[in-house]
C-alpha cells in the first residue's frame, strides 16, 4: 500500500512540478518565518532574566512626536531618573542610559586580546 502512495506522489510531482514547486517553496517560506519569529520571542522574553529582581525591572523610553511619525527613544536624561526617584516611592533606584552612539566604540583589553565593542553607558544605579 504504501509503494502504491509513493508511486501515486512521484506521478503527481513530474505530473504537476509548477504546482508543486510552488506549494514546497510556500511551505519552506512558512517555516522559515515561524523559526525566526519563534527565536524573536525567545530572545525578547529572555531579556533581563540574569537578574534576581527581574519581575521588578522596568525600562522607561520617551514616545517623541516628529510630524506624522513619532520616535522611540531608549536613552534616558539623569533628570530623569532624580525625577523618578523623588515622585514615586516604588522606585528605589534608577539610572540614566547614554547611547552608544555617544562615546563611539571603545577599545577594550584582556591579555593579548583586543576588542573594539560599543555598549549602553549607565550611571552606578
Amino acid at each position: 500500500m504504501i509503494k502504491h502512495n509513493i508511486l501515486l506522489f512521484l506521478r503527481n510531482v513530474i505530473k504537476y512540478k509548477s504546482s508543486f514547486l510552488i506549494n514546497i517553496t510556500g511551505l519552506s517560506m512558512g517555516l522559515a518565518c515561524v523559526l525566526l519569529i519563534y527565536l524573536w520571542v525567545n530572545d525578547e522574553l529572555n531579556v533581563d532574566k540574569f537578574h534576581e529582581n527581574e519581575d521588578r525591572l522596568y525600562r522607561v523610553i520617551i514616545h517623541v512626536p516628529d510630524g506624522e511619525t513619532i520616535k522611540t527613544w531608549k536613552e534616558t536624561s539623569g533628570l530623569m531618573s532624580e525625577l523618578l526617584i523623588e515622585e514615586l516611592p516604588e522606585v528605589e533606584y534608577a539610572t540614566a542610559v547614554a547611547p552608544p552612539s555617544w562615546f563611539g566604540k571603545i577599545s577594550l583589553s584582556a591579555g593579548e586580546k583586543n576588542i573594539k565593542a560599543d555598549g549602553q553607558y549607565v550611571e552606578k544605579d
